[in-house]
Parts: C-alpha cells; structure tokens; sequence
C-alpha cells in the first residue's frame, strides 16, 4: 500500500464545523490488491514518531466516516505533526509527520 496526504494549513474560523484534512483512509494508503490483502480496517492518529498518544484533540478521526477532520475555530491557532495508522487484520500501515497547522484569529491574537 502506498499513498500520502499533504500538510494542511487552515485559516481560522469562528465555525465550529471540522475542516476535512482527508476524506477516508484511502487518501492515506492505495490498497492496489484489497481482494488478497484487505481493505483498511481502522485508522488512528499517534504523536509523531508513530508510538505516543496524540492528545492534543485539534485532529479527530470521524469514526462513522473515516475522514481525518482538523478543528479551525482555536483562537492561538495550533501547529500539530502526527502519525496515522491504519491497519487491518493482516497488516499495519504508517504515515508519519503530517503536519497539520491552523492559523489563528489575528482578530484576538493581535493587540496595540
């Protein structure tokens, strides 16, 4: 399986909605054989390195979806580089150091 997702830069917004950083795990991975190696069960975001716990929660995996969804309503803005790993029974798959940056409300941010 092969695939990647770009680094993402978000303009802020006072929206609550997610901003999509990846619609489903395929946009991660290209499962050129799913018939023999399976289709991409879950998919997690891990610290960078591939090994911590993300907990920062400015990025979520919509479970119902599998989109990679980003906040865009933080007023300091966030710059945050994982991992994220899909896996299914057979295999696991890794794409480490995406960076995910959300710019902030220079309407707050910026004072005289």
């Amino acid at each position: 399986m092969t695939g990647t997702v770009a680094d993402k830069t978000i303009s802020y917004s006072s929206s609550a909605t997610l901003d999509v950083v990846a619609a489903t795990s395929a946009n991660f991975f290209t499962n050129a054989d799913s018939a023999t190696c399976g289709s991409l069960a879950t998919c997690v975001i891990k610290a960078s390195g591939c090994s911590g716990t993300y907990s920062a929660g400015n990025l979520v995996i919509n479970a119902s979806t599998g989109k990679l969804e980003a906040k865009q309503n933080v007023d300091a803005g966030y710059d945050d580089t994982v991992c994220i790993k899909c896996s299914n029974t057979l295999f696991t798959f890794e794409q480490d150091s995406l960076n995910v940056k959300q710019l902030p409300n220079c309407g707050v941010s910026l004072t005289a």
